[in-house]
């Protein structure tokens, strides 16, 4: 799927860390599958923790988000997370994912009311982890 995204601009932006445990990548895929995982797609590939979704059944999806978005508050409440951060989903549609799948899960950001999410690009290392399925 071709995505277009803004130039960037020639001033350069303060650099706001996200904490990796509270972040959650969403990699479309064909077939209407999908794949997340959460932290680092480094740890996700070495310990093999990615999960493949079917979008066709969105309660999957929907359940994946809730249950981490609780997880991150957990991690708030403990200490581990600093207060003002939430989830953070990050949507990358491969080339071969559909127009309808990205439309399903900006629809699930809707739904779960997560508001700090972007569209971009898939990494090496996330190609290599849809290529495992």
């Amino acid at each position: 799927m071709e995505l277009s995204t803004p130039v960037k601009p020639d001033t350069e932006e303060p650099d706001l860390k996200i904490p990796a445990s509270a972040v959650f990548t969403l990699m479309l895929h064909k077939g209407h599958q999908a794949v997340y995982y959460t932290g680092f797609a480094e740890d996700a590939a070495a310990n093999q923790t990615a999960v493949k979704l079917n979008l066709q059944q969105p309660q999957a999806l929907r359940k994946a988000l809730e249950q981490y978005k609780q997880e991150v508050k957990a991690k708030q409440e403990a200490g581990i997370i600093p207060k003002g951060f939430k989830l953070y989903v990050f949507i990358k549609p491969a080339d071969e994912s559909t127009y309808e799948d990205m439309i399903a899960a900006l629809d699930e950001m809707t739904i779960n009311n997560i508001t700090t999410y972007s569209i971009g690009e898939l990494t090496d290392t996330e190609k290599q982890l849809l290529a495992r399925d």
